[in-house]
């Protein structure tokens, strides 16, 4: 089993992909697993009588998924969200939704990676988006 914290420089409570399914690097491909839960922190007033799952925090966990990946091929390190475009959000994610996040690598350039995901809850598209991360210098 994958220890996701042992890869990430992130630290609880703002580790958001609970496992890894399935990664295959030499594709440059990861499947994760986030459950929302009743009492995460990021439902907190968001919104007070319907809680939803922040978009920016789809983001994040597919971010965090790209950085599971890469610190699978690479020694882990800090990674820098520089770049968002595309994004849709497609339906709403509340408390009780196990969402699947599909993460590509698209091209890379030196500490320069660029992505591109998708976020299901079962068949449903919740999310999608291309996105590119900066891996610290050494």
């Amino acid at each position: 089993m994958i220890n996701i914290a042992d890869l990430l420089p992130h630290a609880a409570p703002f580790i958001l992909p609970d496992k890894v399914l399935d990664v295959e690097l030499e594709k440059g491909q990861i499947r994760t697993q986030k459950k929302i839960e009743e009492g995460d922190y990021f439902l907190n007033g968001h919104f007070e009588k319907q809680p939803v799952f922040p978009g920016v925090m789809i983001i994040e966990t597919m971010a965090q998924s790209a950085g599971v990946l890469l610190s699978m091929t690479y020694e882990p390190r800090t990674m820098f969200l520089a770049k968002v475009s595309d994004v849709r959000f497609r339906s709403v994610v509340r408390p009780g939704d196990c969402l699947e996040i599909f993460v590509q690598v698209e091209k890379s350039k030196g500490r320069i990676w660029t992505f591109s995901s998708e976020v299901k809850k079962g068949e449903e598209l919740v999310a999608s988006s291309s996105f590119t991360l900066a891996l610290e210098e050494k």
